[in-house]
């Protein structure tokens, strides 16, 4: 089952090579999410939704055989992969003593300690401007690693949840 139609479906028309045309009159309306734990689990299923097209269509890696491949690289692959990247400059930077890589590391430890407070403090009803950049980064890279493992241990729908807010 397909999780992200929407993903899958204007990809495969242009992997066809048909052209979209845009028209401004139709109008979309959708529920945003109203808390944090709501948004946390949209994001969750659409990250997993690309990581299933990556797995079902490798082809959209291929600069050959795909149009819009640097866009989709940049708007879907990059988002995919960072967490695994992060993760691997935080333990190289752990690692190497050398100070360039220290200040990098302390940078890294202050980023993610404001990305930590932005989290308790969203949970209690609002976040600081200054707190909400790393807190939502951090939030989307930690989205992006559960995704993942939701995907490989098959446990993401492909179903929409309805928000219990929405009721």
């Amino acid at each position: 089952q397909c999780i992200a139609d929407d993903l899958a479906m204007p990809l495969n028309i242009i992997r066809q090579n048909y052209v979209f045309i845009f028209d401004p009159a139709p109008k979309a309306f959708d529920n945003y999410s109203r808390t944090l734990k709501e948004e946390f689990h949209r994001r969750v299923r659409t990250i997993a939704g690309s990581y299933q097209y990556l797995i079902q269509v490798p082809s959209v890696l291929d600069p050959s055989a795909n149009r819009i491949w640097f866009d989709f690289m940049s708007h879907k692959v990059c988002r995919i992969v960072a967490p695994f990247c992060l993760f691997v400059l935080f333990v190289s930077n752990l690692l190497n003593t050398a100070w360039p890589y220290q200040m990098v590391l302390a940078s890294q430890i202050i980023f993610y300690l404001m990305a930590g407070a932005g989290a308790i403090l969203a949970s209690r009803g609002g976040v600081p401007r200054p707190l909400s950049g790393p807190y939502t980064f951090l939030m989307l890279n930690v989205a992006a690693s559960v995704a993942l493992f939701k995907l490989v241990a098959g446990t993401q729908t492909h179903l929409w949840e309805k928000p219990r807010s929405l009721g």
